[in-house]
């Protein structure tokens, strides 16, 4: 175990999966390193603590999950486990504050009587209930469940102190849906390091190398995105890598899509990058595409993207126009469907290879004046510092 630090902050996920939270508490977490503060990350186990990339500079508490057959008493006993263990690393470590993420490890880490003094900021990743809905692709049955996820979702946000959100569209949601004052909310984008970019790279007249990264979830659009590729097949050589975890039924939808299209010769899936795989393939693409239909809060993949000098297009949805409008307005697709993907891809194409060049300098240079680990890093650490006095 490192050196403890004077002060430590708690960060409590639900557990170590490839995902949103993951990549924003490794951020929070490399923000405090060089500073007074420890990070403390707790949650279950999962892949992401055996990337070697991440929580460098964290100290990781992991929590094994139980293997009983009967989910619901597999969930009782793991809710204990979590409860129980966050009781004892609030009691180990000087923790005085601590952040929250998604709601239920926010709710069972309010079953600790020890976490009800402590200071407590949070970060809003999206809408619990619509995000329930989106996924199982009923987006409009709005039951009693989702007012009941909803409810607990308001709960626990006016229990913090101080929200972070992403993007001044996430902003607005969390006034308009969940009714939190505009003075608890901060806006605090995404973060990353600028690469070493070869501006000398070859952009064949007839060749184009397309990636998506994201979860499969019927709102990111995938099936539009594969349906523009079909439009596309009498084009030459255009490639598609569709890379994120497949761990839900969407993958079958997307895979029988993919074979009723016979895509095969230019599509590709690749399933659970790590961070040296997702840099990997920043490196092989020309473009990024981010097809969303809904609730996009805000989107870490392009900004990764564009720290590599990979332009992105993306769909008028949510917070995606807020990043690409600071680069150029044209990468914004007017329209999610698969016609309005397909024309977008083919303007880039037609580009010359200076034009190309120069937008992706402009994809650095955007970069490093609004997302730059400096720039947000300082203003995390204020927002942490304030709340603490």
């Amino acid at each position: 175990m490192k050196h403890q630090k004077t002060i430590a902050i708690l960060f409590p996920i639900e557990d170590y999966s490839t995902g949103g939270v993951t990549t924003f508490v490794d951020q929070y977490s490399t923000f405090l390193g060089a500073s007074e503060f420890e990070a403390i990350v707790f949650g279950f186990e999962g892949e992401v603590e055996r990337d070697a990339g991440l929580f460098q500079n964290s100290t990781i508490v992991s929590i094994s999950k139980s293997r009983i057959p009967f989910k619901m008493v597999r969930r009782f006993v793991d809710c204990f486990k979590y409860v129980i263990t966050v009781t004892k690393t609030i009691y180990k470590y000087n923790i005085v504050q601590i952040h929250f993420s998604t709601t239920k490890s926010t709710l069972m880490t309010l079953l600790s009587p020890l976490s009800w003094s402590k200071r407590k900021t949070g970060t809003f990743y999206g809408d619990w209930a619509n995000e329930v809905l989106s996924f199982r692709n009923t987006f409009n049955d709005r039951t009693v469940d989702f007012w009941k996820r909803r409810c607990v979702q308001m709960m626990t946000l006016h229990l913090l102190n101080k929200v972070i959100v992403f993007s001044e569209y996430a902003q607005k949601l969390l006034i308009k849906d969940h009714k939190i004052p505009g003075k608890k909310i901060v806006i605090l984008p995404g973060a990353c390091t600028h690469k070493e970019i070869d501006f000398e790279k070859t952009f064949t007249s007839n060749g184009l190398k397309l990636l998506n990264i994201s979860r499969l979830d019927p709102r990111k659009g995938h099936a539009n995105l594969l349906h523009a590729m079909k439009l596309l097949k009498d084009d030459q050589n255009i490639e598609l890598i569709i890379a994120g975890p497949f761990g839900n039924s969407e993958i079958y939808n997307l895979i029988q899509l993919y074979e009723e299209l016979a895509l095969f010769m230019n599509v590709r899936f690749v399933h659970s990058v790590n961070s040296r795989m997702k840099d990997i393939l920043y490196r092989w693409a020309d473009l990024f595409v981010m097809p969303s239909l809904s609730l996009e809060t805000f989107g870490m993949t392009i900004i990764e993207a564009l720290s590599h000098g990979v332009p992105v297009i993306g769909s008028n949805i949510g917070a995606i126009p807020e990043i690409l409008n600071k680069i150029d307005s044209k990468l914004v697709i007017c329209g999610t469907g698969p016609q309005e993907i397909m024309n977008k891809i083919r303007w880039y194409s037609s580009l010359s290879i200076q034009k190309k060049n120069y937008l992706r300098k402009k994809c650095i240079k955007a970069m490093r004046v609004y997302y730059s680990f400096e720039v947000l890093r300082s203003k995390f650490l204020n927002e942490i510092i304030l709340h603490l006095q």
